[in-house]
């Protein structure tokens, strides 16, 4: 299946910190790919379009924190479509290929926006990142900080999600 070829290397971390959720997490979740690497844990799960909301990521983050305390950093995407879940997780994160497959990828984008989020977890922080079907982005520190923006030398920078490609068995 697609969701078993590339594998995910920044998956981020835990937190101890509990917040309050009213809406339950959906029972529509499936998990389309998965991925523990000693202290890491990479996760894409597929919700129905009108199961994603911030109110829902938040309530899967409190489900989900107990076990995440012993993962040193872990990353949890959640999709309302099979094809944005290929393009997000395989397609944009790919470094190498011709002009040709970067022109067919880039305009493949932008023809349908989907709702997406990401929980991004290092240590004691939790950052959930949520965009919506008219494209809108929010940003929120569910627990510590956003290790996701650091300063150096007088220098803002963003961390960036990132995949590894290893060799096809």
């Amino acid at each position: 299946m697609w969701f078993n070829r590339g594998v995910p290397v920044l998956s981020l971390a835990v937190s101890a910190v509990v917040l309050f959720a009213r809406a339950p997490v959906p029972k529509e979740s499936i998990t389309i790919w998965q991925r523990t690497d000693g202290p890491f844990f990479s996760q894409a799960l597929l919700w129905e379009p009108a199961s994603l909301t911030e109110e829902n990521l938040r309530a899967l983050y409190l489900r989900r924190a107990p076990a995440m305390r012993s993962r040193r950093a872990w990353l949890v995407w959640v999709f309302v479509d099979p094809g944005d879940a290929y393009r997000e997780l395989r397609g944009k994160f790919a470094t190498e290929g011709t002009y040709e497959r970067w022109l067919g990828q880039y305009s493949a984008f932008g023809r349908k926006l989907f709702a997406m989020g990401e929980l991004y977890g290092y240590r004691e922080n939790v950052v959930l990142r949520f965009r919506n079907a008219v494209g809108t982005c929010t940003e929120s520190v569910l627990a510590g900080t956003n290790f996701l923006r650091i300063e150096g030398g007088g220098i803002r920078f963003e961390i960036l999600p990132t995949m590894a490609r290893y060799p096809r068995s």
